[in-house]
């Protein structure tokens, strides 16, 4: 992830945080998600990764859209609150619930051939049963995801 990324969606440009805080899990692959997360607290998926390398040297976006892959995973009560996606120099943090597509024009006119990232962040706010014990954490994954980039030149 660039981790000197600035969020487009604030007027005056803000930098990018440089560490997520809460995160417990951080793998690569198709595997999206959340791993352990104590109930009360708040965590961070791993990224995804996407290098657009297809688009001319000259094409600019026109708008992002990331659905994800199915539920692979899902012990606990983990609820969702939104996505970051981050392309380039830049980041964007979109309200979503973890369900359906969601999509973007935060970038429109940046360079289309550039690698992005996108991640989620959410909260354990139940645990689940498990062979009849109480386990006080959430587990929740996908099975990756796809974010198309639209683009003009």
């Amino acid at each position: 992830m660039n981790k000197n990324a600035t969020n487009k969606a604030v007027p005056t440009a803000k930098p990018k945080k440089l560490s997520k805080a809460g995160e417990w899990l951080r793998t690569s692959g198709s595997y999206w998600g959340v791993a352990g997360v104590p109930v009360g607290m708040s965590a961070w998926s791993n990224d995804l990764y996407f290098n657009f390398t297809a688009p001319p040297a000259n094409a600019t976006n026109t708008s992002y859209t990331f659905c994800p892959g199915a539920v692979s995973v899902n012990k606990g009560a983990f609820t969702i609150d939104y996505l970051e996606i981050v392309c380039g120099n830049y980041y964007i943090d979109l309200k979503w619930n973890g369900s359906g597509c969601v999509s973007t024009t935060a970038f429109v006119g940046d360079p289309a051939k550039t690698p992005c990232y996108v991640s989620f962040h959410g909260k354990c706010v139940g645990g689940y049963v498990e062979y009849g014990t109480m386990v006080n954490m959430c587990n929740k994954s996908y099975s990756g995801g796809n974010l198309t980039n639209y683009y003009q030149y």
